[in-house]
């Protein structure tokens, strides 16, 4: 029997029996006749109604439970790692590293300034980390003691002017001499700002020496042509002191420059006595 089956009414209603006359003429009493009982189950059909509404409501219910179950289950967060947001692209770049360190710092290759004249910077014409080249200035010294010293070169200049117009009125190998002389103040005027190596400053103080005692000996009556050699000597010597005040020191060049004005009041002197002597 389906659940949606309805019972029959008359079935569960009691049922009269009407009573049939009988031959002797007689009626015969009727009985109420109770049907047979129904089952428990056929009697109760609003709750196999009810019964199966809960069926069919449970079964939504689980198809409802498993959908959204699955639901979840689908689309519930996983623990998969994210690789796009802990990479990125390669690219070639300058790598910029800081290192905080001590030590010191040595470079490649020293090189060692020195001026040609000692004496204190004045000022610098470079900066440090700049680059420089062969023969550039990089500094100014100080030029007091140098500026003396030209102004010394200047004097013996005109002072060997002065000899030049003395001599004119001379013979001609003493203008020539004079002129020479002129030449080599000239010479010692342009080197005044440069300077030379010690040795070879003792070479030229050891040549005047020379020059000057050949000169000494030349005053006391020696022969004229004695003393044009002891005066060639002498310019030589004046020569050599001219290339090796290139590099001297202040004071060298002025102890070097003091012996050469000796070496030529000591030749004005041979002169003045050979002139002496000619007279005579």
């Amino acid at each position: 029997m389906s659940l949606d089956e309805k019972p029959n009414v008359a079935d569960s209603e009691p049922t009269v029996k009407d009573s049939l006359p009988v031959p002797n003429g007689s009626l015969q009493s009727t009985t109420l006749e109770q049907p047979p009982a129904i089952s428990q189950r056929e009697t109760s059909p609003r709750k196999r109604k009810n019964r199966g509404k809960w069926l069919w409501f449970g079964l939504a219910g689980l198809l409802v439970l498993g959908g959204t179950g699955g639901y979840f289950l689908a689309n519930r967060p996983t623990n998969k790692i994210d690789l796009e947001k802990l990479t990125v692209p390669v690219k070639s770049e300058n790598l910029q590293v800081r290192i905080t360190a001590s030590g010191t710092i040595v470079p490649v290759q020293n090189v060692n300034v020195s001026p040609k004249s000692q004496g204190r910077i004045a000022r610098l014409l470079v900066k440090k980390g700049d680059r420089v080249q062969t023969g550039q200035a990089i500094a100014l010294m100080e030029n007091r003691e140098l500026q003396a010293q030209v102004a010394q070169a200047q004097a013996n200049l005109r002072e060997a002017l002065a000899k030049i117009k003395e001599a004119q009125t001379s013979r001609p190998e003493e203008i020539v001499q004079a002129r020479s002389r002129v030449f080599q103040a000239q010479a010692a005027l342009r080197q005044a700002l440069n300077g030379n190596r010690p040795e070879e400053i003792n070479q030229a103080r050891a040549r005047l020496l020379q020059a000057r005692a050949a000169l000494a000996q030349s005053v006391n009556g020696a022969r004229p042509e004695e003393i044009n050699q002891a005066r060639a000597r002498l310019l030589q010597a004046r020569a050599a002191l001219g290339q090796s005040v290139n590099g001297a020191r202040p004071e060298e060049i002025n102890q070097a420059r003091a012996r050469l004005l000796q070496a030529r009041a000591a030749l004005g002197q041979s002169q003045n006595s050979q002139a002496q002597q000619i007279e005579q």
